[in-house]
């Protein structure tokens, strides 16, 4: 009579782990101020728990041109404002230096400019990235305005975007393995039972 309640407690042991890690999912906002003040937010939920600003970004539904080189991924343009792929700094020949200025909201609310380039810096669930078109010395660019997760993740109100699939570097898969343990430890257990039964 035991043998049952084993195998449930080895089924639900090996369910609901999966069911879990299905289930992580995370969420960070985009906040965009264009050169006339218009700011634009959006909220892009993603799987797993982080995510890098490049892929937060193109991921938001946003018109974005990009420039790849060997000092890294560089944003150009959004939403029309910037600057051809082919030509990513074309504002920014002299003193009158105009690019779009990278950012992260802080948690006491304030925001810091970045000092990594969108590819390499790693967006938590529930942070926010800010872009603004501006001057292009870090202690000269204009922050963006004061807004909290909630503010962008809460109260938008555009169509949901559908997120694209990450574009990030290759990682291994850590659930792959979790999941070919835990069915290591089914077979095992059914073995055991099986010849237990004899």
């Amino acid at each position: 009579m035991w043998k049952r309640p084993v195998w449930l407690v080895w089924l639900i042991a090996l369910f609901v782990p999966l069911t879990l890690l299905a289930q992580e999912q995370g969420q960070a906002g985009v906040v965009v101020v264009l050169p006339d003040g218009t700011v634009t937010t959006r909220c892009v939920s993603f799987s797993g728990v982080e995510i890098s600003g490049y892929d937060l970004l193109t991921q938001a539904g946003l018109d974005v041109v990009v420039a790849t080189g060997n000092a890294g991924t560089a944003v150009c343009a959004i939403e029309g404002t910037g600057c051809p792929a082919d030509d990513c700094f074309c504002r920014c020949q002299g003193p009158d230096c105009q690019y779009w200025s990278y950012w992260h909201l802080q948690p006491d609310g304030t925001w810091a400019y970045s000092s990594a380039g969108a590819a390499q810096y790693r967006v938590k669930s529930g942070g926010v990235d800010g872009w603004v078109w501006g001057a292009g010395a870090p202690g000269d660019a204009p922050a963006p305005p004061a807004l909290t997760f909630a503010d962008v993740c809460l109260l938008e109100t555009a169509e949901p975007v559908t997120p694209l699939p990450e574009t990030a570097e290759p990682a291994t898969n850590q659930n792959g393995y979790l999941v070919f343990g835990l069915l290591l430890v089914g077979l095992g257990t059914a073995i055991w039972l099986s010849r237990r039964r004899r």
